[in-house]
């Protein structure tokens, strides 16, 4: 089989972390951790480029540690994936692509991210949840 004989109609160009702070307020976290996640995807316009349509997809996330009385750790993640498809697919269907195939892939990129940035920063690494992008997005068109 050849390198390049496997060709997706979906492919990721580039994926990278665009902002980053972690905030360790007091490092003597309770026992018991309920992180808070806020979780916003944003998906660019789509733009035409000679054979190809291109899209960005965004996540950008919040992540506390606080109980009743304090803050322990509040975590800013945002993260980028760029994905391009030929201009002989349907414009609907590349949107649908980087809905449910594309943010999920970067969410993936973005767990890695978060738990060895989390481990190196000599805390208990943060495992972030599994996303339904199915839930996410049907949310979303309801609010329209």
């Amino acid at each position: 089989m050849e390198n390049n004989s496997v060709k997706s109609e979906f492919e990721i160009g580039k994926s990278c972390v665009k902002e980053f702070n972690i905030d360790i307020i007091n490092r003597n976290f309770p026992n018991e951790k309920k992180y808070d996640f806020e979780l916003k995807v944003g998906i660019s316009d789509i733009q035409v480029k000679e054979e190809y349509q291109y899209a960005n997809i965004f996540l950008a996330c919040n992540i506390m540690l606080k109980n009743e009385e304090r803050e322990f750790l509040k975590i800013y993640i945002k993260y980028m994936g760029e994905f391009r498809a030929s201009v002989k697919l349907e414009k609907n269907k590349f949107l649908d692509y980087c809905k449910y195939n594309g943010a999920p892939i970067i969410s993936q990129n973005l767990r890695a991210y978060l738990k060895a940035v989390t481990a190196l920063s000599e805390i208990e690494p943060i495992d972030f949840p599994t996303i339904n992008f199915n839930n996410v997005f049907k949310e979303e068109n309801k609010e329209k």
